[in-house]
């Protein structure tokens, strides 16, 4: 080590003696990692200012109803650039979150959908669905329920190896969109608001990933399927969801089926863009 840093070494050591830490403490802080984390992770958060978007979005929302760019930082270590902004001016997005849900009656936007932000990369890699894999191995928690590395039915698709989100933020519903359950695809498809869309299975996953690990477990959707705009080889629309404890389940189901577990996803169109 430097001169330099032995002694910002020994002004942090005698910082913490000053308040009272021990030596044996000190040497149980480098045994114990879980106390080593929790340390960290406090330092951290008092050290990293959060991004300008998080402390508007603080503003309209609850800390548990968004993941943000600070989020992506605290939980994930990634580098992220300055500049990041929302995809509408503050007080548009506030008009939507404060306006009526059309699926829930007498609830909010803000009180039914989840927002959250996405990465162009993830540590300089693509956020695909074998991405998200390689980021919640099988032995974790939470986790999906097959991999494409154990031979899961997907592992060739090209929506599961090449496909990405479209945009930088969603606003998505909770779940499947109620009314949707035991429909076929076209009939489904009828009951979606104009100014909504229908998610890639790598743009459920983030909802409900995301947000267990913001909100200490919290799962989203643990018992639906919802059916996704991908498709398989047969031209099926495939389906995701059943976040319970053995995994984040992805099927295929024939467009014609009508299951009661079986519904639709959507999110919020909160871009210029058309599908």
């Amino acid at each position: 080590l430097e001169n330099g840093s032995l002694i910002q070494i020994e002004a942090t050591i005698k910082a913490l003696e000053d308040a009272g830490v021990t030596l044996d403490q000190l040497a149980l802080l480098r045994s114990d990692k879980t106390l080593a984390k929790l340390v960290a992770d406090f330092i951290i958060e008092k050290t990293n200012k959060p991004c300008e978007v998080d402390v508007q979005l603080l503003a309209i929302l609850e800390l548990d109803r968004f993941f943000g760019p600070t989020d992506w930082v605290r939980h994930y270590g990634v580098e992220l650039p300055k500049n990041i902004t929302l995809p509408m001016p503050i007080e548009k997005l506030q008009e939507i979150l404060e306006s009526p849900c059309p699926f829930v009656k007498g609830k909010r936007v803000k009180e039914t959908h989840y927002l959250f932000y996405l990465p162009a990369d993830f540590k300089g890699f693509s956020l695909t669905v074998k991405q998200w894999q390689k980021m919640y191995p099988k032995n974790n928690q939470p986790r999906f329920y097959s991999y494409m590395d154990d031979d899961a039915w997907y592992r060739g698709s090209r929506f599961a190896n090449k496909n990405t989100a479209r945009f930088s933020w969603f606003l998505m519903f909770e779940g499947v969109i109620p009314g949707t359950e035991s429909r076929k695809w076209v009939e489904q498809l009828k009951l979606k608001p104009e100014n909504y869309c229908v998610p890639k299975v790598v743009e459920c996953i983030p909802m409900h990933f995301l947000a267990f690990q913001k909100n200490n477990g919290q799962r989203i959707n643990n018992k639906m399927w919802g059916r996704t705009c991908d498709v398989d080889s047969e031209v099926n629309h495939v389906d995701a969801g059943d976040f319970a404890n053995d995994g984040f389940d992805i099927g295929k189901t024939d467009d014609s089926n009508c299951d009661s577990k079986l519904g639709l996803f959507l999110f919020r169109n909160l871009s210029n863009l058309e599908f």
